[in-house]
């Protein structure tokens, strides 16, 4: 007996095989139990019973029809292609057998690791041979990048902020241009991306401690610093 509780069965390919289609749907019920019987069989995919090819009265009684009826489902079967036969008569479903085969390659590449393909095997040594290579788009240094790292630092200071409130003697409330453009902010924007800022002197020129701070404010408040202070804004690293 087979040690598969289950067999493979795909709908789509059943409702278009070309060679089924042209059977009755008495031959193509047929197939449907010979299929089971030889889901049950070793080889896999061969008609076989007991190791055994049963005659034609022996399948009548195992399927429960008459002998001459079975004989003209398989005769109509096999004319339109529906199965092959090995040397000895054996009848052997072709898309069963390249099941078995393809399921038996499988579970030699998981033992072996993956795919007999695949040079060095899923999992290359270590100390030589063929090694996967990577995309250029895709290389980086896997050297700690310490301006990153500050980077990081600062905005996670700056993002500390949003949950502290406003001072009283916050800078902008000092400066009307600039009390303005605060108001139009949530107090958690303000902390986050302006508190650490200042105008250096000039309503048209704000000062940040950093190329990060620089370059988030400009993305995300440029066109609305423009449109407040004028085209003349701009924005510079400084202290």
């Amino acid at each position: 007996m087979s040690k598969r509780p289950w067999l493979k069965w795909y709908p789509s390919d059943w409702r278009s095989e070309p060679s089924l289609r042209m059977c009755s749907r008495a031959a193509r019920s047929l197939w449907v139990d010979l299929i089971g019987l030889m889901h049950d069989a070793e080889p896999y995919g061969h008609l076989l019973v007991n190791g055994k090819a049963p005659t034609t009265k022996q399948l009548a009684a195992i399927l429960g029809d008459s002998e001459k009826e079975l004989k003209n489902l398989l005769v109509e079967l096999e004319n339109a292609g529906v199965f092959s036969k090995t040397e000895d008569g054996v009848i052997t479903s072709r898309r069963m057998m390249r099941d078995e085969e393809k399921a038996q390659q499988d579970a030699n590449n998981g033992k072996r690791g993956g795919n007999p393909r695949v040079k060095g095997g899923v999992n290359p040594s270590v100390n030589g041979g063929d090694k996967a290579q990577m995309p250029d788009a895709r290389r980086h240094d896997l050297k700690p990048n310490t301006r990153a790292l500050s980077r990081g630092r600062r905005a996670a200071a700056q993002t500390q902020a949003v949950a502290q409130p406003a001072t009283p003697t916050d800078w902008a409330d000092e400066i009307p241009q600039w009390s303005d453009f605060k108001a139009k902010l949530s107090v958690s924007e303000w902390q986050a991306w302006f508190s650490t800022t200042h105008p250096n002197g000039s309503i048209t020129t704000l000062v940040v401690p950093s190329e990060f701070a620089a370059g988030q404010i400009a993305g995300r408040y440029g066109s609305r610093l423009q449109a407040h202070f004028g085209e003349a804004f701009t924005i510079k690293v400084g202290s």
